[in-house]
């Protein structure tokens, strides 16, 4: 190994000539200058993280002349490019030694734990940087632009769930049937068109969250339940102004429940986000976000991101969902807010995920329009 070879040359027998090279307190400004060129020009060193605590009778401002020198004397062998930090505890003229490592361009910190954790993150940053970026891809069937832009032509604030439900049905997101109702029969009747269980709940322009009002009922099996479940939300939501209207929808099943979404940052725009949904979105707060737009390959990389994705391919014996079916809904989600950017914030909680992307579907979703000024 030509670099423990030139490494030997300068340290005594006692000094670690492995990785990490330890030269020993005793090590001068020749040391340090030989060993920084050594090793930066090994091609099996990426980075250098250069560590000087300094001896009594050592003098800081040497070392870091030796060090600028050697990495110097490195980079006109080998080139450019490798990354070096030190860590520089220098007593004797320490602060001196400091400011010619920051005239070199070279970082120093306080403490060697700081200068690895940068370092690596400067891997991370350059693993991201190596990763292809995918493409944007053209959504096949096209997104029905003209039927939502005549939705949202008007609309400020949060857009009431029959319109929302409409905008993801133009966009190709599968959404599980509902329908408007007026009274207990006519949920009975669509139950029996589209058969039991199904689900009774409140859309209103002044409830956000029905569950804490008594405005959902869920798991009806039969007439009489309807019946019931009619009458004791119209009870619940008696006394609450607002324009309040009934939503029948069926119940489905998935194989995990998701939560797919955006919103809106200061500094990024419009972000992307996928998670765990149902009570995991809020009590896992698993979440991965993507600046817009999303290419194919970042949709599938989010998915894989969460702490949770072990489920979604079947942990513990569970059903393993489409993931390229779940990445599609993503895109659609990507394009639907770079096509409408005045939707500030879309929430699609629970999506129903499945072995069969056939069976997906969005159960409850929301969006808040904010108009510019």
């Amino acid at each position: 190994d030509l670099t423990a070879v030139a490494i030997a040359k300068v340290l005594p027998p006692e000094a670690s000539q492995q990785n990490p090279v330890d030269t020993i307190a005793t090590a001068g400004a020749q040391q340090y200058q030989a060993c920084s060129t050594a090793m930066y020009c090994d091609p099996e060193v990426d980075g250098l993280v250069i560590i000087f605590v300094s001896p009594v009778m050592i003098d800081a401002v040497d070392i870091a002349s030796a060090i600028v020198a050697g990495i110097a004397e490195g980079r006109s062998q080998a080139g450019d490019g490798k990354p070096v930090l030190t860590c520089f505890m220098g007593k004797h003229h320490g602060d001196e030694g400091i400011a010619i490592l920051h005239a070199a361009g070279i970082p120093v910190f306080e403490f060697p734990e700081a200068a690895i954790e940068s370092l690596s993150a400067m891997a991370r940053y350059g693993a991201i940087r190596d990763e292809p970026l995918g493409e944007v891809p053209v959504l096949t069937p096209a997104p029905r632009q003209e039927e939502v832009r005549e939705i949202l032509n008007s609309q400020d604030g949060w857009v009431r769930f029959p319109d929302v439900m409409r905008i993801l049905t133009a966009y190709g997101i599968s959404v599980a049937p509902w329908a408007i109702v007026d009274s207990a029969e006519a949920a009975i009747e669509f139950a029996e068109e589209t058969g039991y269980p199904i689900v009774l709940k409140i859309d209103s322009d002044t409830l956000l969250h029905k569950t804490e009002h008594g405005a959902v009922r869920l798991d009806l099996r039969r007439s009489q339940d309807i019946r019931g479940a009619f009458a004791e939300i119209s009870a619940n939501i008696e006394n609450i102004s607002g324009d309040h209207q009934f939503v029948v929808q069926s119940m489905l099943r998935g194989d995990a429940e998701i939560l797919i979404g955006a919103t809106i940052d200061p500094a990024f725009g419009h972000l992307v986000a996928f998670g765990l949904g149902g009570i995991f979105a809020e009590i896992m707060k698993d979440v991965a976000f993507r600046i817009h737009p999303l290419t194919d390959r970042e949709a599938t990389a989010m998915i894989r991101s969460i702490r949770g994705c072990p489920l979604l391919d079947g942990a513990r014996g569970g059903q393993a969902v489409d993931i390229e079916g779940l990445a599609d809904v993503l895109l659609r989600v990507s394009q639907l807010v770079g096509d409408f950017p005045e939707i500030a914030e879309l929430d699609i909680n629970p999506f129903l995920a499945h072995a069969d992307s056939e069976r997906q579907a969005a159960v409850d979703a929301r969006i808040r329009v904010v108009r510019d000024a």
